[in-house]
This record gives C-alpha cells, structure tokens and sequence, in this order.
C-alpha cells in the first residue's frame, strides 16, 4: 500500500495538481488507481477508495493518512476473507469488527485532523 500511495497520491495526483484543478486532479488520479487494479468488477469500488484517499491527501497536505487508511482498508479485507468461511473460522463476532471499528476511528480521527489543519492555528 506504501508504493500505490507513493505512486497515486504521490506522482499521479501531484502531477494532475499542476495541469487541472484540485477535482480533476483527484478523479483522474482515482480512475487511473481503479484501472490499475485491471478487474472490471473492481474498478469502482478501487476509484471510489482512491478518490476518498486522495481527498485525505489534499486536505491532510500529507501522504501518511493516506498510507495508514489505505494499510487498515486491505487489513479488513484479509480478515474479511478469512472469515467468510465460518465453517473454517471460528471467530467471536467482537473479534471480527475489531478492524471495521478500528478503521471507522481512523476515518473520524482523519476527518477531524484536517478540519484543524484547514482551519489554521489559533489567533
């Protein structure tokens, strides 16, 4: 996740930064992130995941926001797929939303972070 951040949200997105505005420069770098993953029944849930972390990166002004949330959506999705087959998996379901909840505190910390980021320091 590391390196598709560094290349999205790094290169991509920057480099859109400087030809299209702020918008463009995210949907252009979400349809390339979803096309990456070369499988049609992929691409929008990918586009939709890259949109959402390049708007962390914008308002952030950072990519480590990006990187972690990204790092937390594949970890829900390994135990997601571990776990789908409870005939092999015996599991607690508290155990098995540990990550959901996990993920939608980083997603609440991200958002208040850069609403303080964009709010500026106190006068």
């Amino acid at each position: 996740s590391i390196a598709e951040e560094l290349l999205f949200r790094g290169l991509v997105l920057q480099a859109f930064r400087g030809m299209l505005r702020v918008r463009g420069a995210v949907i252009v770098s979400a349809v390339l992130f979803g096309a990456f993953h070369m499988s049609l029944h992929r691409f929008f849930p990918q586009a939709v995941l890259g949109a959402l972390l390049a708007i962390l990166v914008v308002r952030t002004g950072s990519l480590w926001p990006a990187v972690l949330a990204h790092a937390v959506h594949n970890g829900i999705l390994v135990v997601w797929d571990r776990c789908s087959d409870a005939s092999e998996v015996d599991i607690p379901l508290p155990y098995m939303l540990a990550p959901l909840a996990v993920g939608l505190t980083l997603v609440g910390l991200g958002l208040v972070v850069s609403r303080s980021t964009r709010a500026g320091p106190a006068p």
